[in-house]
């Protein structure tokens, strides 16, 4: 009897342990991969109209999109190409489908980072969200880390230009253009400043892909400000962007992360209690 419940507690054990390094596994592939979905082969040494024929494309016709972070392409119940590196699938099989396109047309080509069995498809989709959501609990430590002010406010009067120094006149398509906009504290979640008082933030208003995910702010808007120090090359080094990037010496919101709804103060609450 004893012998019997050791195995047994040994044969849970391990496959728990073949359960967390099977999730581990999918997770590295989602991290590898910028699109997922499952489909089936409907033709081989062949591709789609407006992406070059090679010895080793196929095309897939596209089931259900299990993975599409960035919404780079929409391909639910088209068709696509696929380039394999090594052995391709048979026409007619179903798989799940980890790729990175190289050709976004009219159609789209794609290279085939794995794939796995179609009957995996809501693991690869569970294993997927939860890799995501690990990325933006780590990104928003980080922010709430590296700010220098944490406060509940709201947003009063019309934003405005900021005053740029004369030497920062000549500007770039993706120079940040900041404004300057008033916020009403109405608490402070970290850091010094005085419940009621307005104080000046900074925002990237470019809408340039660069920018596109900063924070604009507006009148009205209310919610958590993670206020930052701006620093130039750090902004570069973000980026990856080698242009000039303008200053301002106003406390700032940079990062999507940066302005939070108000149901997010728990859990900025939480990080910050695990960070002191």
């Amino acid at each position: 009897m004893v012998r019997r419940r050791v195995l047994g507690h040994v044969f849970c054990v391990g496959l728990l342990v073949a359960t967390a390094a099977r999730a581990q596994s999918i997770r590295d592939l989602v991290a590898r991969s910028s699109l997922i979905f499952t489909g089936a082969v409907s033709q081989l040494h062949a591709a789609t109209r407006d992406v070059p024929l090679e010895e080793n494309t196929l095309i897939v016709k596209v089931g259900e999109v299990l993975d599409n972070p960035g919404d780079i392409a929409r391909v639910r119940g088209r068709e696509v190409t696929l380039r394999f590196k090594g052995a391709s699938p048979d026409k007619g099989s179903s798989a799940v489908f980890f790729v990175n396109p190289y050709s976004m047309g009219e159609t789209v080509g794609a290279d085939v980072v794995a794939t796995l069995p179609a009957a995996s498809a809501a693991e690869v989709a569970k294993e997927a969200a939860a890799f995501h959501a690990e990325q933006v609990e780590t990104a928003l430590r980080q922010r709430v880390v590296s700010s220098i002010l944490i406060i509940t406010g709201r947003v009063e009067g019309k934003p405005r230009r900021a005053v740029r120094p004369r030497d920062e006149l000549s500007t770039t398509e993706h120079d940040p253009d900041w404004w300057v906009v008033a916020v009403r504290v109405d608490s402070v979640v970290r850091g010094t400043a005085a419940p009621g008082a307005v104080i000046q933030v900074a925002f990237a208003n470019n809408p340039d892909p660069v920018w596109a995910d900063s924070p604009k702010l507006r009148t009205g808007d209310s919610g958590i400000f993670l206020l930052h120090r701006l620093d130039p090359q750090d902004i570069v080094k973000r980026y990856n962007n080698d242009v000039r990037i303008s200053r301002t010496d106003e406390l700032a919101v940079i990062d999507r992360l940066d302005f939070l709804p108000l149901s997010e103060l728990p859990r900025v609450k939480k990080l910050i209690s695990e960070n002191r």
